[in-house]
């Protein structure tokens, strides 16, 4: 992957700083489950659940598995991972995105969803999915989905635990196989 490059502007600075994307490599694993830890929503299997994922991306790099790092500052402030939903034609998954608290809201995670739109777009997909919570240390996630234009497809109620409901958001990808990013539209 080319390294994409592109300023962003933070609040109360007057120099936007540089964030660049690129693959993740396995010595970012330490890093990137710092970031799940201090993001404070994830309980432990979930940080759990998260490095067996990187070990497993590391070890055999499931095809067609992305996993992309935002850096900047000279450090790595955000992430995001997603797949192929198995067993659909075009379906995909946005299964991991966590920035650095201190760096929410500063346009790190609408920079890697974009990134991963455009290319799942240019592929030929169809349907882009992604699941959360409905507890409320989720709430601005949720909102971050809605903002981007993800609708909420499903709830599946008492799924992780009694009274945490899984919500499916979902973007239907009008996509022409083949063709540049801008000849086919996310709707």
């Amino acid at each position: 992957m080319s390294r994409a490059t592109l300023t962003l502007p933070l609040m109360n600075q007057s120099h936007p700083p540089t964030a660049s994307l690129r693959e993740v490599e396995s010595e970012d694993s330490p890093r990137l489950l710092e970031l799940a830890r201090a993001a404070g929503v994830f309980r432990p299997s979930e940080i759990q659940a998260l490095e067996e994922v990187l070990e497993e991306y590391f070890c055999r790099r499931p095809a067609r598995h992305h996993a992309l790092a935002c850096e900047a500052e000279g450090a790595v402030r955000a992430f995001i991972y997603y797949a192929p939903a198995a067993m659909t034609e075009g379906g995909w998954y946005l299964y991991w995105i966590i920035t650095e608290p201190a760096w929410q809201g500063r346009g790190l995670g609408t920079l890697l969803v974009r990134h991963m739109e455009r290319e799942l777009q240019r592929q030929g997909a169809r349907l882009l999915l992604i699941e959360t919570s409905t507890l409320p240390r989720y709430a601005a996630t949720r909102r971050f989905y809605t903002r981007l234009g993800y609708e909420r497809a499903a709830v599946l109620p008492h799924f992780y635990a009694p009274d945490d409901h899984l919500v499916v958001f979902a973007k239907r990808c009008e996509c022409h196989p083949g063709t540049a990013y801008d000849s086919g539209r996310l709707v």
